[in-house]
């Protein structure tokens, strides 16, 4: 979580929005709930904004998440994380 928090560090004026999530109870038993949503924020180092389309997936056990995944494309956000002079 923390490694998560840590791009906090890098952006700005981060948003979340046109999010949509559904719960799913597979045929074996398993239970996930996904959701999809627009991440928005402005670079500390360039000034860019960037944004990218993420799904997230949470499975669950019991009343516990026990597993996570974030899928997005994190060209852009990794480019835009360092200055040219970091760069170098």
């Amino acid at each position: 979580m923390a490694g998560f928090l840590e791009g906090r560090t890098f952006y700005s004026d981060i948003t979340q929005s046109n999010r949509a999530t559904g719960t799913f109870y597979l045929d074996n038993g398993d239970v996930y709930t996904n959701t999809w949503f627009k991440w928005e924020g402005v670079s500390n180092a360039t000034g860019v904004t960037v944004d990218s389309p993420v799904h997230e997936s949470f499975k669950w056990d019991g009343d516990k998440v026990a597993i996570v995944s974030f899928l997005y494309d994190s060209h852009d956000y990794v480019v835009n994380m360092a200055t040219p002079e970091e760069e170098e």
